[in-house]
């Protein structure tokens, strides 16, 4: 078998897959807190487009972009 201090190569590779999946998530959060604080700084509105069920969903700053109160516009 393996010896005491080492982890089959097995289960070595999937620690090694966990932890490179963990720092990809972590990338991607700290890429979204950065994008949604450089929408709020600069005051703008994001749409986002879901192709399979044609629905298009607003961020909540697109209001002020028409001067309507929060929440008044439809998705």
């Amino acid at each position: 078998g393996a010896p005491a201090d080492r982890a089959p190569p097995r289960v070595q590779e999937v620690a090694t897959a966990r932890a490179a999946m963990l720092r990809s998530a972590a990338a991607l959060a700290e890429s979204e807190a950065r994008f949604n604080r450089a929408v709020a700084a600069a005051r703008m509105g994001t749409w986002e487009w879901d192709a399979p069920s044609n629905t298009l969903t607003g961020s909540p700053g697109r209001e002020a972009l028409y001067g309507r109160p929060p929440g008044s516009l439809p998705s």
